[in-house]
């Protein structure tokens, strides 16, 4: 998992919602870029005194933090957007899902907001969602459906207000995938219901990923949907040499020149590429520090400034350490250094992380300025963040900006969580107060379940309800539990509370 090296907003991982949570080690780079670009320029006869008196209210004015605008939504545990991927199972291993998950907010007691009931595929994936807001009463009810490779391929919202007995078509969405890349998006279409009927916009693309005769990935054009066509909008082009692996990588955006014309423009530039091990499949250039492609050292051109780039591995794909280092006038020298740490080796959570960028402007061997963030990230096994902190050290001074912390308690049988309590941190008064709580409850083994070969034919007006074993069961008097809903030709499984 790439932590400085995100991809763009239309990559494989903002799909799975991860790219607001950090920022590319080149958005440093740019930020203090900036920041030096305005010292050299308002010191005329620089001095370290007077260019650190400077730079005070540029370069924490310009340097991005990590995550920064986002809203935290601790808890959610499986739905959460910062949740880690599920543990890995092997077969006979139980897959546990809570089917009912009840979130409360805390205002001098606890008070519930949402209820969420949720049915599963048998390699534990939501497949059907619902939620009831416990306040107004709205509902909304995703139904999800994914291929063979476990990647959606379909999401369709629907929602409603309260006392409503049938939910609304509000989105649909349909992914397809690259056949070597399977987690690799190269087609989304966004669907909206308006007017009573499907309106196709919002994020629709097309990523057309050309190979040569060896297989190695040579072009990649991002293209997006405007006036009813697919437009090109953004495009990758990888050079190879003779021993067959990548010597150049070059990102161009498309925009206008100043006669307003539109002309393709480069963003970034990857030359002199070594790699430490790369298999050719090269889709975005910001995806070379982690997988099977991972740059040893490159030049990095960014807006005509050139910056080395030298990355250093860990043992046993345990993280990774980037340095970026540049010069300016002759006279400024900026470090930017991002360090990864995959902390699952001890023995907590997958996806469990630390990141630590330090930026660094020197004049000469003097440094005149430092800032150091730092994120970590630990989950448990079941994708609950069970710590979200990030620091920011300025001046020798270090604050926590951020800190969110679960105490969960689990089930002393299964393992499983039942109860997530949430506390947030507060700067000022530099204390923990209590924010959240989720309890989890109806579990299921969703390894064990058997889905319903066939069932017998209803009409479009009547509702019908089956076992998971297809036993037709009264609607008017179903108990508790999982059931196959029928009516007309679409069956689905649900949940009755």
């Amino acid at each position: 998992m790439p932590i400085f090296a995100v991809s763009s907003m239309l990559s494989s991982s903002s799909m799975k919602t991860l790219s607001p949570k950090y920022h590319t080690m080149q958005k440093y780079l740019l930020s203090g870029l900036i920041a030096l670009t305005a010292v050299s320029t308002a010191i005329a006869s620089p001095s370290p005194e007077m260019a650190k008196a400077s730079m005070l209210n540029f370069v924490k004015s310009t340097i991005p933090h990590f995550r920064q605008g986002k809203i935290v939504t601790p808890i959610l545990g499986m739905r959460s957007g910062f949740s880690a991927p599920q543990r890995e199972v092997t077969d006979g291993t139980p897959i546990w899902r809570a089917g009912t998950r009840e979130v409360f907010y805390w205002e001098d007691e606890w008070l519930p907001i949402e209820k969420y009931t949720d049915t599963y595929t048998d390699k534990g994936l939501i497949e059907v969602e619902e939620c009831t807001d416990l306040i107004d009463g709205s509902m909304s009810r995703e139904s999800n459906t994914y291929n063979a490779n476990g990647m959606l391929s379909r999401r369709l919202t629907q929602v409603g207000e309260e006392g409503v007995s049938e939910l609304e078509n509000s989105q649909l969405v349909e992914r397809a995938y690259d056949e070597r890349l399977t987690d690799v998006i190269i087609e989304n279409n966004s669907w909206f219901w308006v007017d009573g009927e499907w309106s196709q916009i919002g994020n629709n693309y097309r990523r057309i990923i050309e190979r040569n005769e060896s297989g190695n990935i040579t072009s990649v054009v991002i293209a997006t949907l405007y006036m009813g066509e697919f437009e090109p909008s953004q495009r990758l082009t990888v050079t190879y040499g003779d021993n067959g692996e990548a010597i150049s990588m070059v990102e161009e955006v498309l925009t206008y020149d100043d006669a307003g014309q539109l002309v393709w423009e480069i963003a970034q530039k990857l030359d002199n590429i070594v790699w430490d091990t790369t298999d050719g499949q090269l889709y975005d250039i910001e995806e070379v520090y982690d997988g099977a492609n991972r740059i040893k050292s490159c030049t990095l051109d960014m807006e005509g400034i050139e910056v080395d780039v030298n990355v250093e591995y860990m043992e046993a794909n345990q993280g990774y350490t980037v340095t970026m280092a540049t010069s300016l006038d002759e006279m400024f020298q900026l470090i930017v250094t991002g360090k990864v740490e995959m902390l699952d080796a001890s023995g907590y959570g997958k996806g469990s992380y630390r990141t630590t960028a330090t930026t660094a402007i020197s004049l000469g061997d003097e440094t005149l300025d430092e800032e150091i963030v730092t994120e970590c990230v630990i989950y448990d096994d079941y994708g609950i963040e069970l710590l979200v902190e990030t620091t920011y050290t300025y001046g020798g001074i270090t604050e926590v900006e951020e800190r969110m912390v679960n105490s969960v308690s689990y089930d002393p049988d299964y393992g499983y969580p039942v109860v997530a309590e949430a506390s947030m941190y507060d700067p000022e008064a530099e204390e923990m107060y209590l924010y959240m709580k989720c309890v989890y409850s109806d579990y299921t083994n969703v390894a064990e379940q058997t889905e319903v070969a066939t069932l017998p034919s209803a009409s479009v007006n009547d509702v019908e309800y089956y076992t998971l074993q297809g036993i037709r069961v009264d609607k008017n008097s179903l108990e508790p539990g999982v059931y196959i809903r029928r009516q007309g030709s679409e069956a689905r499984k649900v949940v009755i509370p």
